[in-house]
């Protein structure tokens, strides 16, 4: 999983199962967002949206703490999606890949440049 994946490289790691959990984390200090494409509303809930939402409020509220969307999707739903909600798709990185090894170690790699010294940033 993302949760031992990130644990294991040094990163601490806040999760939030919803998007109404990953939107009250965003109070915290955070150095890295990543999230999937689509998410349930609640813990528990069969509801599933796009996280277009939660990345706008987190650009609002974190506008320089780096985003990173990994989906399955196609880039260009994603893209929609966050033109829909007034967010510029240059300011995320999205990774379109299933959710497996692989794109776990490109996430991480982009979380770890992303906080790199010269970002004058440290791993949380």
């Amino acid at each position: 999983s993302y949760v031992r994946d990130f644990t294991n490289a040094g990163f601490k790691v806040l999760d939030a199962g919803a998007a109404h959990d990953a939107t009250e984390l965003l109070n915290e200090h955070v150095d890295v967002i990543i999230s999937d494409w689509q998410v349930p509303l609640r813990e528990g809930d069969n509801k599933i949206k796009t996280a277009a939402p939660f990345i706008a409020e987190a650009r609002k509220q974190k506008p320089n703490v780096p985003v990173l969307i990994v989906s399955g999707r196609a880039p260009s739903d994603i893209e929609k999606g966050l033109r829909n909600q007034n967010i510029d798709p240059n300011d995320v990185k999205v990774l379109t890949k299933a959710l497996d090894v692989t794109s776990s170690q490109d996430a991480i790699k982009y979380a770890e440049a992303a906080l790199s010294p010269s970002q004058g940033q440290g791993l949380g």
